[in-house]
């Protein structure tokens, strides 16, 4: 379990604050829909962000850390990288517009132009299409459009907001967290005939809702009074059952590609750590703790064994891979630069 000591502050923000943080680092986010035969062999990319030429760019390397290699010269503040299904593209976002980017930085496209996106876009499981939330509409609303940002088409209608859209593994449906209902809640929308079904109803706020890989269950965090828990449910709402004790902070349920475990991340004693549960309920541990007040960005590769973290020090980050089972941290970023929210390629090199 790594541990290091540094400043923290404490984070007191209402929830909408706190919801647009999460949706922003996503970290996310929707787990890779593809899931290839794999050997120990083989090796994935890393994509992450980087400050250490001066602006916010997205950078490669190869997982051990090696030929870091930067793909885009925007001069900007660029979001949380996405990859596409199939590792060729990756989304991201500057000034609230969706671009993306072939992998080798050759061609890049911007997809919206109203400067209205609200925290990361999202890829459908074949990569034909990309959901996003706007407020291009005067409110947080759902929408997709096609890869290449054409056939904008709005799909929900409600006064008050929807975000942190996550797709289905067969490309069906998507969830969301909505507030239509007093509380927020988390819903599933039917691409297929628009079918709109409540899924939670908790007193408390549900968000931060993730499919499993198998598409059978849906992990999310629900808050109340101040205090986060992790539930687990049937994709069609049923079975409903915690999986967590309640903790400060929890956010960011990421399902393991065998969807057997979930790792997530929380804060305790004024600073974020990341554990590791089965679904089950058993047999949870913390990977890596001290972690700094900053969101953490974190992935789990798509095989099993290694999770992708950054580490907060006073005026930097630093990358880090670690085993789930908290053993053989290795450093991959040597610049004392702001490293954040890495994220593996959904497919082997």
């Amino acid at each position: 379990m790594l541990s290091v000591n540094f400043r923290v502050k404490k984070l007191n923000t209402n929830i909408l604050t706190t919801l647009l943080l999460i949706s922003i680092f996503y970290l996310n986010g929707c787990k890779k829909s593809v899931s290839p035969i794999e050997s120990e062999n083989e090796k994935y990319e890393i994509a992450f962000i980087s400050e250490r030429d001066g602006s916010r760019e997205i950078y490669l390397m190869d997982e051990d850390g090696s030929n870091q290699r930067r793909i885009t010269f925007d001069q900007s503040k660029i979001t949380i990288p996405i990859w596409s299904p199939r590792g060729d593209k990756i989304l991201f976002t500057i000034n609230s517009n969706i671009f993306s980017i072939t992998k080798d930085g050759l061609n890049k496209n911007q997809l919206t132009f109203d400067s209205n996106t609200f925290g990361p876009p999202i890829w459908s499981p074949d990569g034909r299409k990309i959901a996003f939330v706007t407020t291009r509409d005067d409110s947080l609303e759902l929408y997709i459009m096609n890869n290449d940002g054409t056939e904008k088409q709005r799909l929900t209608y409600d006064p008050y907001f929807e975000i942190d859209p996550a797709w289905s593994p067969d490309g069906q449906r998507i969830i969301f967290s909505s507030r239509r209902n007093a509380n927020t809640d988390i819903y599933a929308l039917s691409l297929s005939n628009g079918d709109l079904v409540r899924l939670t109803y908790q007193e408390g706020e549900e968000y931060d809702a993730r499919f499993s890989n198998d598409g059978q269950k849906i992990a999310y965090v629900s808050e109340n009074y101040g205090m986060r828990s992790i539930y687990i449910m049937e994709a069609d709402g049923s079975n409903n059952r915690l999986l967590t004790s309640a903790k400060n902070n929890v956010r960011i349920p990421q399902w393991s590609s065998d969807d057997t475990q979930i790792a997530f991340c929380y804060s305790a004693e004024d600073t974020a750590s990341i554990a590791v549960i089965d679904i089950d309920g058993l047999n949870y541990h913390v990977v890596a703790d001290t972690l700094g007040d900053y969101i953490v960005g974190f992935d789990w590769r798509p095989q099993n064994n290694k999770l992708l973290f950054h580490k907060k020090y006073d005026d930097y980050s630093i990358i880090f891979s670690i085993d789930s089972d908290g053993q053989n941290l290795k450093r991959l970023t040597e610049y004392e630069s702001k490293n954040i929210v890495p994220k593996w390629s959904p497919l082997p090199k």
